[in-house]
């Protein structure tokens, strides 16, 4: 028999063991807490140093790409087709089957051939719908393929218009880090006038991973600063060649780089040209875009510019290059 003393004391223990639980299971619960607060703490660490260190990539690194040229020549060479001649294969097999169709013993009995002849006269028609469409598509075919040859042609006379659509086809400028250009063919030359980004478009603080995991946020000394923006100009320089140079024949294109700056004199900003550089097929196939430093690769590559590190840009006298200034200011085609 169970006393009402036994009976407290066998509730008093089920109510501590249960009490013991919930405290586990509440323990349990702040580690996890705990621990998943840190884990969302690393990932965003993570997530912020990988976010800078593509961020400088894109700024500095567009250059590295591979670099092969479209063959104009071998399009434009081609000889332009014809319409081809209307094809009526199909309407005549359905007229056929409809003149060589005869009923046989059962149709006659069920009174189907009738149906039967309804429905292959009735197939007649669509087979020249058929024949029609046919026809039409390998028209268009042949149209498309005479346009692709007279643009080909175009191009390789470096017609301004024709350029500009091919670089707009055929180039990845989009993927560039500038603002925008103007493409400029006259007399066999191909001058392209790019606004680069400015230097207040630099990161003005670095994100890098400490060995706890945690992210380091650190000020950008301003001579690195001007670093990276020289990198960016010389990087963006050499990866518009690349695009133009990639879409369009020409043995060579030339850049002019523009980025905003500080007139100290009058206290004025205004876009000024800070690079200059002439850069031929030639000198991008013979080397390595995905491994070089862009201000180094820049500078093998004959450009021009007046850059420190105390000082950054200042303007470039275009003067010294026989560049057409008057046409450049217009930007008579942007792409």
């Amino acid at each position: 028999m169970v006393t009402v003393r036994q009976f407290s004391r066998g509730v008093g223990r089920t109510m501590r063991a249960i009490d013991r639980e919930n405290a586990r299971q509440h323990r349990q619960r702040q580690l996890y807490e705990k621990a998943s607060l840190k884990q969302a703490a690393l990932d965003a660490s993570h997530n912020a140093a990988s976010t800078y260190e593509r961020f400088v990539d894109l700024l500095t690194g567009g250059h590295r790409v591979q670099f092969e040229r479209r063959e104009w020549a071998e399009i434009a060479n081609a000889t332009p087709p014809e319409d081809p001649p209307y094809e009526d294969a199909r309407e005549r097999a359905a007229a056929a089957a409809l003149a060589a169709y005869q009923p046989g013993w059962f149709a006659k009995v069920v009174g189907s051939g009738e149906k039967q002849r309804a429905k292959l006269g009735a197939a007649v028609p669509k087979a020249r719908q058929e024949d029609e469409a046919s026809h039409l598509i390998a028209c268009q075919r042949a149209a498309e393929r005479r346009d692709e040859i007279a643009v080909s042609q175009a191009v390789l006379a470096l017609q301004s218009k024709a350029l500009l659509a091919a670089v707009n086809d055929h180039s990845d400028l989009s993927e560039v880090a500038i603002e925008g250009v103007n493409i400029l063919a006259i007399d066999g030359r191909v001058i392209v006038v790019v606004d680069g980004l400015d230097i207040e478009d630099m990161p003005t603080q670095s994100v890098s991973l400490l060995q706890s995991g945690k992210a380091s946020v650190k000020p950008i000394p301003a001579a690195k600063i001007s670093e990276m923006h020289r990198d960016n100009i010389c990087s963006s320089a050499v990866r518009v060649a690349v695009e133009l140079l990639r879409a369009i024949p020409a043995d060579a294109v030339e850049v002019v780089m523009e980025t905003d700056l500080l007139d100290r004199s009058t206290g004025h900003i205004s876009p000024e040209p800070v690079l200059y550089a002439r850069v031929t097929a030639q000198a991008l196939q013979s080397v390595n875009l995905k491994l070089a430093d862009p201000a180094l690769l820049a500078e093998r590559l004959g450009a021009h510019h007046n850059w420190t590190r105390k000082t950054g840009f200042s303007p470039l006298n275009l003067g010294a290059f026989d560049l057409p200034l008057e046409l450049l200011s217009d930007g008579t085609e942007t792409a």
